[in-house]
Parts: C-alpha cells; structure tokens; sequence
C-alpha cells in the first residue's frame, strides 16, 4: 500500500465568537475583522485549488494560492481567511450553486483521488459561519466529493438552526445547534470503508461506503441562487482559522 502521507498545518488562531451579529441578511457583523496578510500567510494553501463565484459562463479556478486573494471572496482578515459566494455568482459546471471553495490536491500538485477501500484520510478544519442567504440560509462547510458527485456534505442551516448533512444529495436531520459566528471544528475520518464527522470532538455522523476517487473540499459553497428567492447578491460566507489534511 502507498502509505503516502501530507500533513497541511494549522494556520491562525480561533475566531472570536462575536463575528456573528446580523448574519442572515448578510449585514457586516459588529466590530469589522481588521486586514491581514494574503490567505496563503494565514492557513497552509500549497496543495489546494480554490473555486471562486466569478467567470463567465463557468466559475473562476485559481491554480496557486502564493500570495493570492480576491477581495471580497478570499482574503485574510485577522487571523483567518475569509471564503464567500454570492447566491447570483458563477457556478462550476454539474452545479447549481457557487461557492468559494478549495478542492484538495496531491503534494505533486496533481488532483487528489482516495479510495474508502484503501488508507485513513482525515481532514480537519476549523470554520466560523459569518453570514448566509435569507431565503434559502443554507452554506456547507466541508464535503468528501464522491465518484461522480458529492458524497458527503457537512453544512449549516439557519432553519433548522444546527449543522446538518447530505449523503449523495439527500438530506439528513440535524445533528448540532450551531450558533453562526462560533468557530466549530470539523474532522471528517475515513478508514476500512467508513467515514466518521467529528464535531467540536463529538462524532455526529457515521456511514459506509465504497467510493473511490473521493477527495476533500472545504469553504464556503453556498446552497441557494436566485431561483430559491434569494437576491443575487446575497451571499454565504465563512471564516477558516485551520486546516489539516493527512493520508497515510
């Protein structure tokens, strides 16, 4: 077995809680994070592609993250990295929604693909959600991208007020309450054909699989656009104060 192994270091601090005032209509939150450095200063972005909302017809991919951010979609702010996609912005093609969202790659910089038959892949990332569409208030944080879709998603639903999940495409009840601004860590573990979803420590999502060519996305990917009733320009957003990726 390849027993290769990439570790993507912690990057910054926690996130205040405070962030979170005013979120769903998407109103700046009380006390403005200060600039920062380019994203790349901030989390460890080497082995990652982003996917912003921008571009015609499709979404925008940025290829090397050094020194690179979009104000306003990807940018530091303090001592995090701001992702946001607004609900009317550019979509990836197969997708109805836009994000701002990084795709994991492999440390030879070509596109990551695991199998759940084969090695432990772990992820874990630290994320505030900072604001989310009104109408349909719904922004995934991290999913595993299956063979031909998405596999798992983890992400917020003001609604239902909580985290909640999908498994290719269907939805799952909640699992958490959530309050938007907390920074909330995620780890998603995969090994022997099964993926487990730590929240804040707490394993809250469990399922077998046998998906191959699975990798790792995490940001902000915004679940509406302007046929749900949202306005184009609103938009989801999280901030991301860690992320660590290991395969062994």
């Amino acid at each position: 077995m390849d027993r290769r192994q990439l570790l993507k270091t912690m990057g910054g601090s926690a996130i205040g809680a405070a962030i979170g005032a005013g979120l769903l209509g998407c109103s700046p939150a009380a006390g403005a994070a200060a600039p920062a450095g380019p994203p790349s200063d901030i989390l460890p972005l080497a082995d990652w592609w982003l996917t912003l909302p921008t571009g015609s017809p499709d979404a925008t991919i940025v290829k090397d993250l050094a020194g690179y951010q979009a104000d306003p979609w990807f940018v530091g702010q303090d001592d995090g990295v701001r992702f946001r996609a607004n609900v009317g912005g550019a979509t990836t093609s197969g997708s109805a929604y836009p994000r701002c969202e990084l795709r994991e790659l492999n440390p030879d910089r070509t596109q990551a693909s695991w199998s759940f038959r084969a090695g432990t892949h772990e992820m874990d990332v630290t994320l505030a959600v900072t604001a989310a569409p009104v109408r349909k208030p719904e922004v995934c944080l991290a999913q595993v991208h299956g063979t031909s879709g998405d596999l798992l998603i983890v992400y917020y639903d003001a609604k239902a007020g909580g985290i909640r999940w999908k498994l290719e495409s269907v939805a799952q009840p909640k699992v958490v309450d959530y309050a938007p601004g907390r920074p909330l860590n995620v780890r998603i573990r995969v090994a022997d054909g099964r993926c487990e979803v730590f929240l804040d420590g707490t394993r809250r999502i469990d399922f077998v699989s046998d998906h191959a060519t699975c990798y790792f996305k995490t940001g902000a990917y915004v679940l509406s656009n302007p046929s749900k009733g949202d306005d184009p320009a609103a938009y989801g957003e999280t901030v991301m104060s860690r992320l660590a990726v290991v395969h062994t």
